[in-house]
């Protein structure tokens, strides 16, 4: 092996300036790529739409029969609430949907709604009211043994 006046390696040095530009190169390819696909990456989602109504349909009240079960009873009072929030069903199989709505007061509580034996255009219904930030009428039962809540009775309220 030559060596240059200083006791250096010459391929020695040019390997690692080789190396020194492929890593420069690499991380400006990198910064490249990231800023052309930064616009696809964190651009948000749409916004939802909800469909027009036809008629008054939406706003007319919504029974719901067969909610609870034994050992529930029920609240007469009809209540003013928001969605706040829709939970995920405990198992695939399982029917009744969490509900989170907040009262008047701020208080946000858990209901449920049990879909089964709901009338497809009921379904329909209840699916195009129970959207997050859309105020309704309510009325519940309350199961005795675990103090869980089922909705009997939903009624959208339209934007004032």
């Amino acid at each position: 092996m030559e060596s240059d006046y200083r006791g250096h390696d010459p391929g020695r040095t040019r390997l690692w300036i080789t190396i020194g530009v492929m890593m420069v190169l690499l991380v400006v390819m990198s910064v490249l790529l990231l800023s052309r696909n930064r616009d696809r990456l964190t651009a948000p989602p749409p916004e939802p739409t909800r469909p027009a109504a036809a008629d008054d349909s939406d706003a007319a009240p919504i029974q719901v029969k067969g909610q609870g079960g034994e050992g529930c009873e029920a609240d007469p009072a009809t209540y003013d609430v928001t969605v706040t929030a829709i939970g995920e069903r405990a198992t695939a199989d399982a029917s009744a949907q969490p509900l989170y709505l907040q009262d008047r007061d701020s208080v946000v509580r858990k209901y449920f709604l049990d879909l089964n034996g709901v009338s497809n255009a009921e379904r329909l219904r209840l699916t195009s009211a129970l959207v997050i930030g859309q105020r309704l009428k309510v009325r519940f039962v309350v199961c005795s043994g675990n103090g869980s809540r089922y909705l009997t009775f939903v009624q959208p309220v339209a934007a004032s």
